[in-house]
């Protein structure tokens, strides 16, 4: 996953900008938490900078280390699911900003997200055209 932060308000002083990957699809805690516990990935920029100098972030899911697993073909059970369904094991990334002072609200950041998804197709199916 490759996030670009790309624009702020001109007032918006420095930011916190992250991305992290977790198990749940809500976000649990703040990102100031988050932070101190080790779990994300993220940068301290200047925002009034970021309309000329974007700032991308990279980070990447491995399902072998994600579940500690040596072959993901051996857990396609609890891993895989159906042409046309989730699996009930799921990674999510967020994305998050969050200004250096917490008393303090940030400005709206744009963010273009891009996720390269790499799928296992582990029995033969005739997929429906589109």
């Amino acid at each position: 996953m490759q996030v670009t932060f790309t624009s702020a308000a001109a007032n918006t002083t420095g930011i916190i900008v992250g991305v992290y990957i977790s198990d749940d699809t809500t976000v649990t805690g703040d990102p100031y938490t988050l932070i101190e516990q080790g779990l994300t990935h993220y940068k301290v920029v200047n925002a009034s900078n970021m309309n000329s100098k974007p700032t991308t972030l990279s980070l990447k899911y491995d399902t072998r280390s994600y579940y500690n697993i040596t072959n993901v073909n051996d857990n396609i059970g609890r891993l895989g699911a159906g042409v046309n369904a989730n699996p009930s094991e799921t990674a999510s990334f967020h994305v998050f900003q969050a200004g250096l002072d917490p008393t303090v609200a940030t400005a709206t950041v744009g963010v273009l997200v891009e996720i390269v998804y790499t799928v296992q197709f582990s029995e033969p199916k005739e997929l429906a055209s589109s």
